[in-house]
């Protein structure tokens, strides 16, 4: 019994930690000198693909947000 409630325990965090996982990608505009939210979900974890906002072929890299920044280069999110 112990070790299934280990079980559950280990499978509940695990899905939050991949919740806590989705960012909003922000991307740094020149004209406004700021970080601005694109609303695209991203991930901080690496999945292999960048998460990119804009046209085909004029791909912006969106990166997470910070105090005075665009900082880490974010993923594409998992799809549910």
């Amino acid at each position: 019994m112990v070790l299934i409630g280990t079980g559950a325990a280990f499978a509940s965090n695990a899905d939050k930690s991949k919740k806590s996982a989705v960012v909003d990608g922000h991307y740094f505009d020149n004209n406004l000198n700021q970080c601005v939210n694109a609303q695209i979900d991203c991930s901080t974890i690496d999945t292999g693909q960048m998460c990119t906002w804009g046209a085909v072929g004029a791909e912006i890299v969106l990166r997470e947000a910070g105090d005075t920044s665009c900082g880490n280069q974010l993923f594409k999110a998992p799809q549910p």
